[in-house]
């Protein structure tokens, strides 16, 4: 009899078991199948893309890799627009720059690796690499001296950067909202921004971030929010700051910007000022409503003995997506003192 209960219990606790390894079993591969599906899904929808949004400018080889710039308009001096960190598209991003700047000269829009139709690299992302590869760009296209230099964000460093080291082909330097390298010198590592983008990363290549964007009006939104809906951008252009939103939303180059961003400033201001290179300097009145940022902006004019400041009342950090008029004003007094 003890040995017959104890069959039975045996019996009950393989049953058991095997009920638990099938659970489990079942589970693992419905995950497996989900997850493929997610890669499947991303891997068509970036190959569609890429299709479907063909190169608008030119694609030139520069240090091992492929670069894209775009160039529009003619004239004596060239001005160049330089992005900050994170933005998708930049020749989507300066539309409502370039659109009206190239009625008066040429313009162009270089796309750092990792961001639009330029490739990740494998290049360092230390500032003197980064201005490296923009000068040795703008030589292969074609692009000629003397450049204005339009920059936004993080891209102040790389303007800065460029002009000591190509002091001679640089005429004038506008500022939107771009940071002081004082300002970035002081700022820590975000560990919190560069864990989110790991997150970022696992999320993209399994398609959720590119499901959330095709069938969630309300994240759609969101992600635009902080640069006006890009209302002032064509709808063919907005479409494909989505695509490269999707595409390069995070990636090592990007990362390695934020981590090499103190040093990259320092290395700037180990460099010196500017001298009388024309330096203007607009302010978003959002962004100046933190008076750390505010007392920066104003103390970033040191760095040329022909500087301005501007706060742009109202506008956030992408003043060139509320109010590119204000913007266009000062690169076209730029561009009146080349002729």
């Amino acid at each position: 009899m003890k040995n017959k209960t104890e069959k039975i219990q045996m019996n009950i606790g393989k049953k058991i078991f095997k009920g638990f390894r099938n659970i489990t079993i079942f589970f693992i591969t419905v995950i497996l199948l989900i997850s493929i599906s997610g890669l499947i899904y991303e891997r068509i929808g970036l190959y569609s893309d890429s299709k479907k949004y063909s190169v608008p400018g030119t694609i030139v080889k520069v240090n091992g890799h492929d670069m894209h710039v775009y160039s529009e308009g003619k004239g004596n001096s060239t001005v160049v627009f330089v992005s900050g960190f994170g933005t998708p598209s930049p020749y989507a991003d300066f539309y409502p720059l370039y659109n009206e700047i190239s009625k008066y000269t040429r313009t162009v829009v270089y796309e750092r690796p990792g961001y639009g139709y330029s490739e990740v690299s494998n290049t360092s992302r230390d500032i003197d690499t980064i201005t490296k590869e923009m000068h040795e760009l703008l030589e292969k296209s074609g692009e000629k001296a003397p450049y204005i230099l339009v920059g936004h964000s993080m891209g102040s460093l790389e303007i800065i950067r460029f002009t000591q080291r190509y002091k001679n082909e640089v005429k004038g330097i506008v500022m939107i909202d771009g940071g002081s390298p004082e300002f970035y010198a002081n700022e820590e590592i975000d560990q919190n921004q560069i864990s989110s983008m790991k997150l970022k990363s696992v999320l993209k290549n399994e398609g959720i971030i590119r499901l959330l964007f095709n069938y969630s009006k309300k994240f759609y939104n969101s992600t635009y929010s902080f640069r006006n809906q890009l209302s002032l951008v064509p709808l063919d252009l907005k479409n494909v700051d989505t695509a490269m939103y999707l595409k390069t939303i995070t990636n090592k180059n990007k990362t390695a910007e934020l981590v090499n961003l103190k040093s990259n400033a320092q290395i700037v201001m180990k460099n010196g000022n500017l001298g009388q290179i024309p330096l203007r300097i607009l302010t978003s009145g959002e962004e100046a409503k933190d008076s750390k940022w505010k007392n920066s902006q104003e103390d970033f004019k040191s760095w040329s003995t022909d500087s301005k400041q501007k706060i742009v009342k109202g506008s956030p950090h992408y003043i060139h997506q509320y109010e590119p008029n204000v913007i266009n004003n000062e690169i076209k007094k730029l561009i009146e003192n080349q002729k």
